[in-house]
């Protein structure tokens, strides 16, 4: 009785095949259908050239097309083949030398299944080739088993490839920490250890692995940090203050557990010096509270001496129109003497003229008339004087004029100049080298500030007689104000906290150290920048760079008609050029 076939390995197939062969036709075509029916293979002999003889009766259940379509057309069954494996299908079908391969065919569901193809010779009892056969059987199912299997062992390499890579990216995350962490058993025994330890304790995490707490801590606070809470102790071995904190771990949901408490230690050293010198700063604090109330005492004395300044113009105004006034009456004076003698003169009267010529000698008069212009002269210049320091008094602090509004940066530069002028006099020559600037719209009042600062920082940083530069120029849509000295300079160190509040290179009392930090400010809320540039022993430069419209709103306020810039009036000014106007 003929059962269902084993594999071909085992050649079963092959030698029933083989004998049938040898049969009559009629008994071979039904040794042929048995063995068909009993396969799960779809079986197809050839003769010995190769003619298809014979397809076994799963034909339309494996290829979707009967025995005789497949038998009745010999092109039918390369047409099933997949285009990507023919080159395969015609190098290895129908030759027995190769082992079975996989191939796609049209299979009958419609869709492109995978089969295994494996193409045995059959002889005769003598060995003389009788023909070949082939065999197909589906793999798909166990070929997608295949992939899926592949697939799940391709997710699981990647999962366990991304727990390691999570591991030590964790691991790693703690170690980079500069606290102290460490994983304790029930038994205060160290299961793991960041590498901060190494820092602070010069001692591997690894050695450390599986010691108690107390091979690092000192012994009096490892059963203070096993009982759970926080609190600080000093190391005398480092030397170094420490906060702690331990805390239970939660891993109640793993099925087993090593660590039960996690401990950190940070280094507190430096914060309890900061502690310590913040202490001593607020004391500080006061002291300079105090003096910023002094300062501000001044500040207010300041705008008083404006305002009394201010009150000062008027007579000064009537001293000035009266001068003038005198000076003209001098000059008829003058006139009606001058006269008066002609007359005499003219006359003949000898006696009035000789009279009158003595009475002039005696009291003077010829050298008070020579006197009289050049005093009227100084005070009128004199009057002028105070008119000017009036009016620079009145531009600076801004008393009747301020926020932002289009200015003459040349104006202020001078209003600070003329201010600054008492304690300039005496240290340096001023030259300026003033560009055709347009108008800027910014608040005077803060940039007289700024500038008279730095005039008085230069002229502080001359020992003896020296020079100070003021420059101007347009640089795009900036002005750049620079004041330059050949004082003494700054070193580096000194440059990189100028503008830092409170800072000051003076003597205690001769500076708050506020003032660049002030100027600072005020030239940033104008959207500008200072710099300084300063070589030791050569002096120092300071630049004050601002957009042309450097206050908010600009657009809104109308622009000053062109009119004659301050540099072009400087230079059409008989005034020297190294003193300030007015002076």
């Amino acid at each position: 009785m003929i059962t269902e076939l084993e594999p071909l390995e085992a050649g079963r197939l092959q030698r029933l095949l083989e004998q049938a062969l040898a049969l009559p036709a009629e008994q071979r075509e039904l040794i042929f259908q048995g063995l068909s029916r009993f396969s799960r293979e779809l079986v197809l002999c050839f003769d010995a050239a190769g003619v298809l003889r014979h397809v076994s009766a799963n034909c339309q259940a494996q290829l979707g097309c009967s025995a005789a379509e497949l038998l009745a057309e010999p092109g039918r069954l390369e047409a099933l083949v997949h285009p990507d494996d023919l080159a395969l299908w015609h190098e290895r079908h129908l030759d027995p030398g190769h082992e079975p391969f996989e191939v796609r065919l049209l299979a009958a569901s419609g869709q492109r299944e995978w089969f295994e193809h494996y193409c045995r010779l059959l002889t005769d009892v003598s060995g003389a080739p009788l023909g070949r056969i082939g065999t197909f059987l589906n793999v798909s199912q166990r070929r997608r088993g295949a992939e899926e299997l592949e697939a799940r062992n391709t997710e699981l390499q990647r999962l366990v490839t991304q727990v390691e890579c999570i591991k030590r990216e964790w691991e790693s995350s703690l170690d980079c920490i500069d606290q102290v962490i460490v994983l304790v058993d029930v038994e205060g025994v160290i299961c793991r250890i960041n590498r901060a330890v190494t820092r602070l304790y010069g001692q591997e995490p690894a050695a450390l692995v599986g010691q108690p707490l107390a091979a690092f801590l000192p012994a009096a606070v490892v059963d203070t940090v096993l009982n759970y809470g926080s609190g600080e102790f000093f190391d005398d071995r480092l030397q170094r203050w420490f906060a702690w904190q331990s805390v239970p771990l939660a891993t109640q949901q793993l099925v087993t557990r090593r660590a039960e408490l996690v401990v950190t230690l940070h280094d507190v050293t430096e914060l309890r010096h900061v502690t310590t010198e913040l202490a001593e700063a607020y004391a500080s604090q006061q002291q300079t509270q105090t003096q910023l109330v002094q300062q501000e005492k001044l500040a207010t004395i300041g705008q008083m001496a404006a305002g009394v300044a201010h009150e000062i113009n008027n007579p000064v105004g009537f001293i000035k129109s009266n001068l003038g006034t005198l000076a003209k009456y001098a000059g008829r004076l003058r006139g009606y003497i001058d006269q008066l003698e002609q007359l005499l003169r003219q006359t003949g009267d000898a006696a009035a003229l000789s009279g009158l010529q003595e009475a002039r000698r005696q009291h003077k008069v010829t050298g008070a008339l020579e006197d009289i212009d050049d005093l009227i002269a100084e005070s009128l210049d004199g009057a002028g004087r105070v008119q000017v320091i009036v009016q620079n008094l009145k531009s600076f602090s801004r008393v009747d004029d301020a926020g932002f509004q289009w200015t003459d940066l040349h104006e202020c530069l001078e209003s600070s100049l003329n201010i600054a002028w008492n304690e300039i006099k005496y240290r340096a020559r001023v030259e300026r080298d003033y560009a055709e600037l347009p108008p800027l719209y910014c608040c005077p009042q803060q940039l007289n500030q700024v500038f008279l600062n730095l005039l008085v920082n230069a002229a502080q940083a001359i020992a003896e007689q020296g020079l100070i530069e003021l420059r101007t120029r347009q640089e795009g849509d900036f002005l750049v104000v620079e004041i330059e000295d050949s004082g003494c300079g700054m070193a580096p160190e000194v440059i990189e906290r100028i503008f830092d509040p409170f800072y000051t290179t003076k003597p205690a009392g001769e500076g708050s150290g506020l003032g660049l930090s002030i100027c600072s400010d005020i030239v940033q809320k104008h959207h500008g920048e200072l710099r300084v540039r300063s070589v030791i022993g050569r002096g120092s430069c300071f630049s004050v760079r601002l957009p042309l419209t450097a206050g908010e709103g600009a657009d809104a306020v109308d622009r000053p008609a062109p009119a004659a810039s301050y540099a072009r009036r400087l230079q059409g000014a008989v005034k020297p050029r190294s003193g300030p106007i007015g002076r």
